[in-house]
Order: C-alpha cells, then sequence, then structure tokens
C-alpha cells in the first residue's frame, strides 16, 4: 500500500519475500521505487540507507523488533553497511540479546574498524556476560581512538577496575 503525501511516502512492507514474514509501517521521506509484482509490494533503493533511517526511527521509539526487522532489511540490500551492523548491535544490546549484539559489532569492525561505537558497544556487552578481558578489551580500544579526554568518565573508571 503507498499514499502520497508530497515528498513522503506511507508504505506497508512484507518482507516475506525476503524471509522475515512481518509486516512493517513506516513514513519515509525518501523518494522509493514501489511496484506490486503478484500481490506483494517491493520497495527498491540503491544502498539500503532509507532502512537503515527507518530503523533508527523505529530504535528512537524504543520499537526495537521493527528496528531490527528494518536494519535486517538494510543489509539484504547492502551487506558491507557497517553503520547498519552497527545499528543493528545497538538495537539487540538494547532487547537483552547481548550474543547477537555482539555479533552485530564484530561484523561491523570487520567491515570497518574506525566504528568507535562498535568498540563500546562490544565492551558493555561482554562485560554484562562476565567476559572480562573482552570487555578490557574492546574498552581500551574505544578510549585509545577517542582520546582518554574524549571517553565517559563510568568507562575510564571500569577500565581501571579491570586493570586492577
Amino acid at each position: 500500500m503507498k499514499h502520497h503525501k508530497g515528498n513522503r511516502v506511507l508504505l506497508k512492507i512484507s518482507f516475506g519475500v525476503i524471509g522475515f514474514g512481518a509486516l512493517l509501517s513506516a513514513v519515509v521521506d525518501y523518494p522509493l521505487t514501489v511496484s506490486a509484482q503478484a500481490s506483494t509490494p517491493t520497495v527498491q533503493t540503491e544502498d539500503g540507507e532509507e532502512f537503515r533511517d527507518l530503523g533508527d526511527g523505529y530504535r528512537a521509539e524504543g520499537d526495537f523488533e521493527n528496528a531490527i526487522e528494518a536494519y535486517t532489511a538494510a543489509l539484504s540490500i547492502n551487506p558491507e553497511d557497517a553503520v547498519a551492523y552497527n545499528s543493528r548491535g545497538n538495537a539487540r544490546y538494547t532487547r537483552g540479546d547481548l550474543v547477537g549484539a555482539i555479533a552485530d559489532y564484530d561484523q561491523a569492525l570487520a567491515l570497518n574498524p574506525q566504528i568507535v561505537q562498535a568498540y563500546w558497544g562490544l565492551g558493555i556487552a561482554y562485560y554484562e556476560l562476565e567476559r572480562f578481558e573482552e570487555a578490557l578489551t574492546n574498552y581500551q580500544r574505544y578510549i585509545e581512538l577517542v582520546g582518554e579526554s574524549n571517553a565517559p568518565d563510568w568507562m575510564i573508571d571500569r577500565v581501571r577496575e579491570l586493570e586492577a
């Protein structure tokens, strides 16, 4: 289903085609191509950025389930999107899926080792799993990249605690 209002498009998208089986409704401020082949509408984007932005919107509203689905849709279009992996990791972390979050943060860093937020996320997730050496390594890498003066005080205190 598609409704136009200026540059805004209201979409109901069935993700059954790419394996989700869920229905996602959203308002998107991007020009998208929507086609109704058979009975399933599809959305065509070049890089998946629209879905990543949609995921960010869902995450900001606290709707982590739909955020994860939107990030996964973005990654099905562009599996090299390190930011989408990091963002999906954040949503998974918030939902309590620490193992899934770690996998996403690791993939984000494999694609782009300069995504400092992924080191932060890994540090927290490993800490909560009581994998303290891995937590320490990731906290230290984060601090190394942003500089100690830019790291939060709680993280510096936690590094000192873990080093002791």
